[in-house]
Formats: C-alpha cells, sequence, structure tokens
C-alpha cells in the first residue's frame, strides 16, 4: 500500500466516521427522525402486539405487556 493510498484510506475512514457522529445527532436530537428512521421495526413490534393481544384475549386472558416482558 502506497502513502497515497493510505492517505486516501485515512480520509475515507474520517469521512465514514463524520457520517456516523452526525447520524447518530440527527438521531439523538428530533424523536421524530428518530421514529423515522425505525419505522420498520415499530410496525413490527405493533403487528406482534396485536397478534398477542389477540391470542390472549382468544383464550380469555387479560392483557397486560408487563406480565410478559422478560
Amino acid at each position: 500500500m502506497t502513502q497515497e493510498d493510505r492517505e486516501e484510506w485515512r480520509q475515507d475512514m474520517l469521512e465514514e466516521s463524520r457520517r456516523d457522529e452526525l447520524h447518530d445527532k440527527y438521531l439523538r436530537e428530533d424523536y421524530d427522525n428518530f421514529t423515522d428512521f425505525h419505522s420498520e421495526e415499530i410496525k413490527e413490534i405493533s403487528k406482534l402486539y396485536d397478534l398477542l393481544k389477540k391470542a390472549h384475549e382468544e383464550y380469555g386472558y387479560d392483557f397486560e405487556l408487563k406480565d410478559i416482558l422478560l
């Protein structure tokens, strides 16, 4: 690896680090951005929540999320 290659690699790493820092800042400073970024996870957990609640109701159990969280 030449000195020029090392410098290019170093610049790439610095740019990636800056992008990561900006992304973290973006997510930490605005909850709407955070929820937008995690929208797929939120959809998935909402779907699972509904399925679990329905299963409890079908068998006559009360559904309290706090009772089943580990």
